[in-house]
């Protein structure tokens, strides 16, 4: 028998960050540098690699294919997939009179370790490294008498005969059985709450981003790269940034320069401007917006996808 805590929830919260991006905990002036980096590392080495802090490697992306472009403005937050507390708690307590035990192992008197139908179930005080080695319930056994001589005693039942799963729960843990239910049940609940009000914080975060208006559009030969409204974030279009830049036979280090001004930090249009004048002139342009004319940050970034799925296909057409 085991008793398992089903409400352990994994919630992951988005949260607009006003400092560092993770993808700024790593930087390479070039690909080659990149791959050179990661090939003298110790074989079997999985972790990244850690160069500096404070810039971008965003510039160094292979293009994007449309759907991981828009994945870089639209974070979701994940559904909820675990059992509900009701599920839970008719789960467990059909499982009250079932007699699963086949076996229990004493110490001195106390229960130590339990086989039913779902394995073996210890406490933390023994030593089970004979089954983390690949043996089995016998193998423990055997394991504990070598330990422990004649202070180990098994109980052994013939299917169907052994204590109830309740009973055998209480006599392994202490704990009345339906009781423990009861305070999984009620911190399920609690959880699910908990959960419930960070996914509507989320989901209220995620609407005034999407629908913050933007009074600035820069675009480069007609693709739009940049906007960005009075809250001063500026939202990047990676695909038609990166797919421009190499097009135009300039060099990443732009794009690098455009993150590095824009990520974690606030931004004006003239702040924008400044930079594609330097960058792009002759081949940029602005839009400005005010009042109920103003598009939303979602409204700019449909279309921007809508041009990068657009280049993207002939791209693929042209291969």
């Amino acid at each position: 028998m085991q008793i398992s805590n089903q409400n352990s929830v994994s919630n992951t919260t988005a949260q607009a960050s006003t400092t560092k991006t993770p993808q700024q905990d790593y930087i390479f002036d070039t690909v080659d540098e990149m791959m050179q980096a990661r090939n003298s590392l110790p074989e079997g080495t999985t972790t990244g690699i850690r160069i500096s802090s404070g810039q971008s490697i965003m510039h160094l992306l292979p293009l994007p294919t449309p759907i991981e472009a828009s994945r870089f403005n639209n974070i979701e937050m994940p559904g909820q997939t675990l059992y509900t507390p009701e599920e839970y708690q008719q789960n467990m307590l059909g499982k009250a009179g079932q007699r699963d035990t086949s076996a229990i192992i004493y110490l001195d008197g106390k229960a130590v370790a339990m086989h039913d139908s779902q394995g073996v179930t210890s406490h933390n005080a023994i030593d089970t490294s004979s089954l983390r080695n690949g043996g089995d319930f016998n193998s423990l056994v055997s394991q504990l008498q070598s330990q422990y001589g004649n202070r180990v005693r098994v109980e052994s039942f013939a299917p169907g005969n052994g204590p109830t799963n309740a009973e055998a729960f209480q006599l392994f843990s202490g704990k009345d059985y339906h009781q423990h239910i009861a305070e999984q049940v009620a911190g399920m609940r609690q959880k699910t709450a908990d959960n419930q009000r960070r996914q509507l914080e989320y989901q209220q975060q995620q609407f005034a981003w999407k629908n913050a208006p933007q009074d600035n559009v820069f675009k480069v030969n007609g693709q739009i790269i940049a906007s960005v409204g009075e809250d001063g974030t500026a939202n990047i279009s990676t695909g038609n940034l990166l797919y421009t830049i190499d097009s135009m036979g300039k060099e990443r280090e732009v794009a690098k320069k455009l993150f590095a001004l824009t990520t974690g930090h606030t931004v004006s249009g003239d702040d924008l401007q400044t930079f594609f004048d330097e960058h792009f002139a002759g081949q940029n342009s602005r839009e400005t917006f005010s009042g109920e004319q103003q598009p939303t940050r979602e409204d700019i970034s449909k279309q921007a996808n809508t041009q990068y799925l657009s280049t993207y296909q002939a791209m693929q057409a042209q291969s």
